[in-house]
């Protein structure tokens, strides 16, 4: 179950840590090309996307090792950032394709 302590794993993190440096500068591209209405802006969104939800769960699973103690509760806490992570992701990806076809 290494997926839900991403946090402890150095490969994971060595890509987060990577991943952060362009995570600003990718959010105001994909938001220039919205606000353009550019054809490519789901080839730049789709990867913002999955990009931010992965930054935001090790985020939120370092949060969960600092704070949450007790094994049963921060089990449960992990699954629950997993889930609403996966959720929002799925969510954000709709919406882009959705978008798509109204192009």
């Amino acid at each position: 179950m290494k997926f839900l302590t991403p946090d402890k794993s150095t490969t994971l993190m060595r890509f987060y840590h990577k991943s952060g440096k362009v995570l600003l500068p990718m959010t105001l591209v994909s938001g220039g090309l919205y606000k353009l209405e550019s054809h490519y802006y789901p080839v730049v969104a789709i990867p913002n996307v999955l990009q931010v939800a992965y930054h935001s769960y090790v985020s939120t699973s370092a949060v969960i090792s600092d704070y949450i103690k007790p094994p049963k509760l921060n089990k449960l806490s992990r699954v629950l950032n997993m889930k609403c992570h996966a959720f929002a992701s799925v969510g954000f990806l709709y919406y882009i394709c959705k978008d798509i076809k109204n192009m």
